[in-house]
Order: structure tokens, then sequence, then C-alpha cells
């Protein structure tokens, strides 16, 4: 029998009410189900996404790093290592960061091929036909990269990074603020690295396998006062002209830190399993195929550290290796 009310009514519209509402409820509590497991299989997509980026990038890095003969040490990480750093230092966001740090990395892609009697030399000492083919590294490297919609703003860093404030880089003479700050701060980095570590080797030391890497070599990682002072200066001297002061103080500032850790540590031969984050790697180690895969001055970070023990367990390179701790 249907309840009414002091008016004789029944409440009906009451009870539709409730059993709406309780639909309704259902309804949201199912969709708020299928939203938090849209969430779960999307991090799980990104996290994917972002793997396969991270280990694309490795990849053309690899590429880039085998092609560096005439360094003492691993020139594209340094440049990609040091120019993080500086952004992190000047609290740039997370994006502008792996931008920054990925153009580092593959600065120098578009000098896949170039020939070794121009790679070996400075800008200064190569005729015009050289100068030529070297500037369009730029270009080669911006038209690589710029395929892929993810490096659309790292592209065009790598096309920026001989560009100076004064207009006088290549390769369109850009002045200023129309160079990107991540252009700026490589081009800080790569003419640092340059001055200090660049040298002509007569015997590639690709040729040889890990294995006969048994003595201690020449340091790597102590570089001579003149060469690091005089590039120090030219830096200096740079500042304001064709480098951002703010940039070259901070990297200055970096590079000091770093060498003043480095006067504090010891040289030890560490098993790949005990390496920790923060010791340095005293030698370059390279593949028996001739890959540069773990350079002389790279700081060890527990993703780099879990790198090494894959290669170890892979023979790609010894058990144990120097560095400095």
């Amino acid at each position: 029998m249907e309840k009414k009310d002091d008016n004789g009514n029944g409440n009906t519209n009451n009870i539709d009410l409730g059993e709406e509402l309780a639909s309704l409820n259902l309804q949201l509590k199912e969709k708020q189900e299928k939203i938090e497991k849209l969430e779960l299989i999307l991090d799980d997509v990104s996290t994917r996404f972002a793997n396969s980026i991270h280990q694309f990038v490795e990849l053309l890095g690899s590429i880039v790093a085998f092609q560096e003969k005439f360094y003492e040490n691993s020139h594209s990480r340094f440049v990609s290592s040091k120019a993080g750093a500086i952004a992190r230092a000047l609290k740039m966001s997370a994006d502008e960061i792996w931008q920054i740090e990925t153009a580092g990395l593959l600065h120098d892609i578009g000098m896949i091929g170039l020939k070794d009697s121009i790679m070996a030399k400075f800008p200064l000492e190569m005729t015009e036909k050289e100068t030529t083919y070297y500037q369009y590294h730029c270009e080669l490297g911006r038209d690589l990269l710029r395929k892929f919609d993810e490096f659309a703003i790292v592209s065009e860093i790598v096309y920026q990074h001989h560009e100076f404030l004064d207009g006088s880089g290549f390769p369109r003479g850009l002045k200023g603020k129309q160079i990107h700050p991540g252009a700026q701060i490589i081009a800080i980095c790569n003419t640092f690295h340059n001055l200090v570590y660049k040298v002509k080797k007569e015997n590639d030391p690709r040729a040889s396998s890990f294995t006969i890497q048994s003595k201690l070599p020449p340091t790597t990682v102590e570089i001579t006062s003149s060469r690091f002072l005089a590039a120090i200066s030219q830096l200096h001297q740079r500042a304001g002209l064709h480098f951002e002061k703010k940039f070259v103080e901070v990297l200055i500032e970096i590079i000091e830190k770093e060498r003043k850790a480095r006067g504090e540590k010891v040289i030890t031969r560490v098993p790949i399993q005990k390496l920790a984050a923060g010791m340095i790697i005293y030698q370059n180690y390279y593949s028996p195929s001739g890959l540069l895969v773990a350079a002389s001055g790279d700081i060890i970070t527990d993703d780099s550290k879990k790198a090494l023990i894959r290669m170890a367990e892979f023979g790609t390179i010894p058990p144990n290796i120097l560095v400095l701790k």
C-alpha cells in the first residue's frame, strides 16, 4: 500500500529521486574506476615511450661518440653533462634541461661521415673548402633530428650551437636573444672542451681491445694547468662578446668545484658492482668493436652504474675499472 502524506498524496517522487541518485552514484563510481584504469594505462605507455626515447637518444649518442677520435675523453658526453649542470644551476625547467642535455649529446651528429683530416683540425687551421664542409654539420644535424617531433627544439639548439652573441658565428650569424639559451650554453661547453681536451692522435685507441688496458695510462682526468688556465682565460675574454657572461661564470664555477673535488680523490680499481654515484671514471673504456662506452672524467650516477653493470655482464668492459674515489 502506497504511503501518503498529510494531504493524502503519495510520495513516489521521493522514491524515484532516491533511486535516480543511487543510479547516478553507481555510474559515477564506474566512470571513476574506468578513469583510474585509463590513467594506469597512460602512465605505462608514457613510461614505455620515455624509455624508448631515452634508449634512442643513447643510441644516437653512441654513434656520435664513435667518431670522436681526436679527444682525450668523450666530447659529446662532456658537453651534455656540463650544459645540463649549467641549466640546473640556472633553475631551468625539467623539459629545458632534457632538451639542452640531449642537444649537447647530439650537437655534432651532423659531423658523421666528415673526413678525419677535417675533424682533426681546429676551425682556424681549416682551408676555405674544409670550413664549408665543417660548417654544414649544423644544418645537417638539424635536418636529421627534426624528422622526429620529439626533437623539434633539440634540432634547433643543435642548429644554433656555433652562433655567437655578436653575430660572428654560423650558420646564420644570429645575435643576442635570437640565439636559443640552450645553444648559447652548449657553445660555451663545446669551446671549453675543444680548448682543453682536443688532441691530434696518430693512433686511434679504438684499434685496441679493453683486454690490453691493464697498466695505468697517463691521466686524462688531471689536465695540465697551462691548458686549463688558457681555456678559462679565453672564456673570460669572450664573455659578453661571444658568450653570455652569466653562463660562462656558472661553467667556470662548476669546473673549479670538480677540479677541487678530484684533488681530494685517489685512483683505485673497483668492481663494477661496487661503483657508487659520485665516483669518476679514470680512463676510457672501449668495447671490442671500438665503441667508447665509458669515458675518462665521466661522473658515475645511479643510471650509469646500471648501464656499466650490464656492459660488464656481457663482457663489453672488464669487471673491474679504474676510478677516482
